[in-house]
């Protein structure tokens, strides 16, 4: 039996706490970060043109948001592809190589 995607997503989050080596584990962890944030668009897209779908299959609002678990006016929301932004934000948000660093007060000369 195949897996979903989300189970084998998990997995492989799960599967990095395995990785011996902290630098390796690190590197790994950060290069799923960084897939993550660059497929999630991908994802979305995928998400909504699925919706366009069951809406174009004359489903209500309400009937897709009982069968993906959601509040029908996400349904509606995620149809006209509009975003909480969660995943902007989390690629807005600096990271270690692009933060700001304070540096040391210099001796005046």
């Amino acid at each position: 039996m195949t897996k979903k995607p989300a189970t084998r997503h998990r997995d492989a989050v799960a599967a990095l706490a395995d990785i011996p080596d902290a630098t390796e584990r690190a590197r790994a962890a950060g290069e799923m970060t960084d897939a993550m944030r660059e497929t999630a668009p991908e994802v979305a897209r995928v998400r909504q043109e699925a919706i366009q779908a069951m809406r174009a299959e004359s489903l209500s609002y309400r009937k897709i948001g009982e069968l993906l678990g959601i509040h029908f006016t996400r349904v509606k929301q995620l149809e006209a592809g509009e975003s909480t932004g969660k995943w902007k934000k989390a690629a807005s948000k600096p990271t270690e190589d692009t933060a700001p660093t304070e540096e040391a007060p210099q001796p005046d000369a």
